[in-house]
């Protein structure tokens, strides 16, 4: 009858090390074709399809920014921009209020 270690090319130290020695060598495998991803042309796809949606999400944010400020500009304001309008925007927005546009700085 045949043992399991002559079977199985060797002793257990022998294939503990040829795993290790595998393992190392399919992490440096892994590292490398990570490094290539970036040129594959299913994951530009990916990349080019999840910036359209980021971008279109901006667009939308931003409607929803301006529309929101509308609302706050008639309704608290009286339809005027005037101090008391900007100075709920400044509170609203904190540092990112830019003084020179007067409303949320942008990205």
């Amino acid at each position: 009858m045949h043992s399991c270690s002559s079977l199985a090319g060797g002793d257990r130290k022998t294939l503990i090390t040829k795993h290790t020695d595998l393992t190392r060598d399919l992490e440096k495998l892994r590292t490398e074709l990570a490094a290539y991803s970036e040129q594959d042309p299913v994951e530009m796809e990916k990349k080019a399809a999840e910036t359209q949606q980021a971008h279109l999400d901006a667009e939308k944010f931003t409607d929803q920014i301006y529309a929101m400020q509308g609302w706050l500009k008639q309704t608290m304001c009286g339809g005027s921009g005037g101090y008391e309008y900007l100075e709920i925007l400044r509170s609203f927005y904190q540092d990112e209020f830019d003084e020179e546009e007067l409303g949320l700085r942008e990205l």
